[in-house]
C-alpha cells in the first residue's frame, strides 16, 4: 500500500509566499498508472479530503496560550480555549522575520463525511469547469476511484465518526438530547419514557432540543 497525502500532493506558494493546497485528487489520480506499472494495488488517500472545520482553522493559529474565543464561520457556536500552545515556526528572509502558524486546521475536525474539501478538487477547465464545491470534490474522487479500479488499484481513505463543534445542527440534536438526557433520569423517568408512545416520545425531543439551544449549544450574534 502507497499513502498519498492529498494537500503535500496540492501544495504551492502561493503569491504571498504562503503553502496552499489545491488540485489534490487530480494531482493524485495522475500518479496512479505509474504506480500501478510499479505493481501498487492499493492507495491511501489522506490529509484533507473532508472539509476542514472553521474553528480548528482559528484554532491553530491562536497567537499565544492564553484564553482565546473562536466563533465557527456558520454563526452556530463559541468556543472557548486556553492553554494550547499552537505549533508554529520562525522563519527570517530579505530582511525580515515572520512567523509562520497552520493556516489549514485539523483533518480530522471535519464537518461531515459527505462534505468533501473543495481545495482539494478545486481543478478549472474546459472538461471541469465552476467554482470549487463539495459536489466538484466528490466528482473528481469518483474519477479518480474509476480510473484506478481500471488500472487494478483498489482506494482507501479515512473513517471519521467524530465531528467538529461547527457541524452541531438540527438533524444532529434531533436524536442526541434524550439519549444524553437519559443517563441522568431516574429508573421512574426512564420506564415513563419507554411506556410513551412515538408521539409521545417525539414531544419529549422536541422539549429536550429547545432546552439543548437555549443553555449551552447555540450562542448570540453578537
Amino acid at each position: 500500500m502507497v499513502a498519498v497525502s492529498l494537500m503535500d500532493a496540492g501544495a504551492l506558494i502561493n503569491a504571498d509566499g504562503e503553502i496552499d493546497y489545491r488540485d489534490g485528487l487530480h494531482r493524485a489520480q495522475e500518479i496512479i498508472p505509474v504506480l500501478a506499472r510499479d505493481g501498487v494495488r492499493r492507495v491511501y488517500l489522506y490529509g484533507g479530503l473532508y472539509e476542514i472545520a472553521s474553528t480548528s482553522r482559528q484554532l491553530h493559529q491562536v497567537p499565544d496560550d492564553g484564553p482565546h474565543f473562536l466563533k465557527s464561520d456558520n454563526g452556530r457556536v463559541l468556543v472557548r480555549i486556553e492553554g494550547y500552545a499552537t505549533k508554529h515556526q520562525d522563519v527570517t528572509g530579505a530582511g525580515r522575520g515572520q512567523r509562520l502558524y497552520d493556516a489549514h486546521g485539523n483533518n480530522f475536525s471535519i464537518l461531515n463525511l459527505q462534505r468533501f474539501n473543495p481545495k482539494i478538487g478545486s481543478q478549472s477547465s474546459e472538461e471541469n469547469p465552476g467554482e470549487p464545491s463539495s459536489e466538484k470534490t466528490a466528482g473528481e474522487l469518483a474519477s479518480l476511484t474509476g480510473a484506478a479500479q481500471q488500472q487494478g488499484v483498489e482506494i482507501f481513505a479515512d473513517f471519521i465518526p467524530w465531528l467538529a463543534p461547527d457541524a452541531v445542527d438540527d438533524d444532529i440534536l434531533a436524536w442526541t438530547p434524550h439519549r444524553r438526557m437519559r443517563e441522568v433520569w431516574t429508573p421512574a423517568e426512564r420506564e415513563a419514557y419507554d411506556a410513551l408512545d412515538e408521539g409521545g416520545r417525539e414531544d419529549v425531543h422536541r422539549r429536550l432540543l429547545d432546552l439543548s439551544r437555549a443553555d449551552f449549544l447555540f450562542v448570540a450574534d453578537d
